[in-house]
């Protein structure tokens, strides 16, 4: 699983951003899941259950501290930062 860490002060861009990158996933696991059918059913091999899996999981924050904290608790494979953001110049 990927995580992602959305770095933005607004909160309507951080749900703008979760919301469109949610549908992205949605898409993916509509893609991996194929129907059980004799022809794709190999024996004696586990099949993965793609409805429950998590491509994506996602953290966020609305300011420059909280985005250091959560990159050094998490360590976030992607991170998408808003490059204007009040209050320093620590990130």
């Amino acid at each position: 699983m990927k995580k992602i860490l959305i770095v933005d002060d607004s909160p309507s861009m951080r749900m703008v951003l979760r919301y469109i990158l949610e549908q992205e996933q949605k898409q993916k696991k509509k893609q991996k899941a194929k129907p059980k059918t004799k022809a794709n059913v190999k024996p004696k091999q586990k099949q993965k259950q793609t409805q429950d899996e998590q491509i994506y999981k996602f953290f966020e924050a609305g300011s420059e501290e909280d985005a250091l904290m959560q990159f050094k608790k998490e360590s976030p494979d992607l991170v998408l930062l808003d490059i204007i953001m009040p209050g320093g110049d620590e990130v």
